[in-house]
């Protein structure tokens, strides 16, 4: 049953995240979550979905499996609007489904023959990572690991040298109003063919037993003090995929390498799970971006903190469902 009520304590939250800096998606698809409806929640907004109104063979098929299988349709509904499908076209689409059945008076089972094989291919899949030398931390809501002394000393010496020859602004994948939303600068270190990058490149991708083809170019972050990156998830919304994702899909995984001891600030905080990383020189911080049935996860929201004291360098790489061409 959704909620058609929005109370005063759901009101004040809304209200303390919009001036926190944390997007209209991102606060619509927690109500979403906890059972609000798309309806309510798009007049408290303000805000509507730009969606697809066309919804392909393969996510028909998964929808109807979903249906004879007993799943809940606010569910499936939740899970095809996550993916960017509108609210009506979803909501028609099952209704003319079900429709269908009463018409033709067959059992379900017989009215539907799925190839199994092919929904599980067509549907978004996430690789399980086992992590050596890792210790896979307690925050419920995220699969997240810390890999201590990952790089050593002298490699995160020197992945800083390089980082600092190629700096530019931070981009973000959509623009924000807030200025100093993201106030950190980028390498692109992927980009410069440099043999000790390769070789880190390699390690993680070792690391996560998942195929470089499966990844994008590594980057390098720089934060001086005053400097951040407020509360943002690394998987991309709806109308970002379809422009940025270069057909390879969702990213699925972050690996974030600390390569100093920040002297004061710069921590990585998980509002969400109430985690907080410390920088480390050498430490690993890797988490997964989307919930076991390919939807993002929203629990994954983090806020690089403002370097109060020294500088902060890191290393950061991301994971896709699909492999480059």
């Amino acid at each position: 049953m959704t909620n058609e009520i929005i109370s005063s304590k759901w009101k004040k939250w809304i209200s303390e995240n919009l001036n926190n800096g944390v997007s209209k998606i991102h606060i619509f698809n927690i109500l979403l979550e906890n059972k609000f409806s798309y309806e309510t929640i798009t007049k408290e907004l303000n805000f509507q979905y730009t969606t697809s109104q066309t919804i392909p063979s393969d996510w028909q098929n998964w929808i109807k499996e979903n249906i004879l299988n007993g799943v809940d349709q606010n569910e499936i509904l939740q899970t095809l609007i996550h993916h960017g499908f509108s609210h009506d076209a979803v909501t028609n689409y099952i209704q003319n489904y079900l429709a269908s059945q009463i018409i033709t008076r067959q059992g379900p089972r017989e009215l539907m023959k799925i190839d199994q094989s092919k929904v599980a291919r067509e549907m978004p899949k996430i690789p399980k990572v086992q992590l050596n030398r890792s210790e896979k931390l307690d925050a419920d809501g995220i699969d997240i690991w810390r890999v201590t002394d990952f790089t050593s000393k002298a490699e995160c010496q020197q992945l800083i040298k390089l980082i600092r020859l190629k700096l530019k602004p931070s981009k973000l994948a959509s623009q924000d109003p807030d200025l100093n939303f993201r106030t950190s600068r980028t390498c692109e270190l992927g980009s410069m063919k440099h043999r000790l990058v390769i070789k880190i490149e390699n390690r993680i991708c070792d690391l996560l037993r998942i195929n470089h083809k499966y990844s994008e170019p590594i980057q390098g972050q720089y934060y001086e003090v005053g400097e951040q990156f407020k509360s943002h998830t690394d998987f991309f919304e709806i109308e970002e995929l379809e422009k940025l994702s270069d057909n390879m899909g969702q990213r699925t995984y972050t690996v974030m390498i600390y390569l100093n001891d920040v002297l004061e600030g710069g921590e990585t905080l998980f509002p969400k799970v109430r985690k907080k990383f410390v920088p480390k020189m050498g430490d690993a911080i890797i988490w997964c971006n989307l919930r076991p049935d390919g939807t993002p996860n929203h629990e994954t929201l983090h806020h690089a903190l403002p370097v109060k004291n020294g500088f902060k360098a890191i290393l950061t790489k991301w994971f896709r469902e699909r492999a480059s061409s």
